[in-house]
């Protein structure tokens, strides 16, 4: 295959280029999925719960929709806004290969993953901690810090009602 035509046999091939963003990729995943029909096969996880969550091939159909994460330069330290987008594609019904080890809530000494304390970053409880800490300690950086947060009359409270 020539490289000038290898671009037109990328997407049949199942390769992607991402050329724009974010949102380019999501809309080419939502018509990929829609077109084999793997949205009606693999919904995701419904019901969101605290437990891990893989998605699953189920047989005699097609195969559920693997994807390997390419981090490229960010580092995959623990909290890290990649892994985050990792498990809101697995949630989405991606079956990625991945490990806990990283995620928010993974004891390392213990070797044990604590599924409520990823649950409190995913809703935001860590930032209405730390603002509920800065509203006693420091005024004027809680000020500094959350000044279009309080503009909006947000209160620490609120952030598990805005995801």
């Amino acid at each position: 295959m020539s490289p000038d035509a290898a671009h037109l046999a990328f997407p049949r091939m199942g390769f992607v280029k991402v050329v724009k963003n974010k949102a380019y990729f999501k809309r080419y995943q939502v018509k990929f999925r829609r077109w084999f029909g793997m949205n009606k096969i693999y919904d995701g996880q419904v019901e969101v719960t605290r437990d891990e969550y893989s998605v699953e091939s189920i047989n005699g159909q097609l195969g559920a929709f693997i994807c390997y994460l390419d981090a490229d330069l960010a580092r995959t330290t623990t909290g890290n806004k990649v892994l985050g987008t990792l498990k809101g594609a697995v949630v989405g019904g991606l079956s990625i290969p991945h490990s806990t080890k990283q995620f928010p809530g993974y004891d390392s000494e213990s070797k044990e993953f604590n599924a409520e304390i990823h649950q409190k970053h995913i809703m935001g409880q860590n930032a209405a901690d730390y603002m509920r800490y800065l509203m006693e300690e420091d005024e004027d950086a809680y000020n500094k810090q959350f000044s279009q947060y309080i503009k909006n009359n947000g209160t620490p409270d609120m952030t598990e009602e805005m995801y």
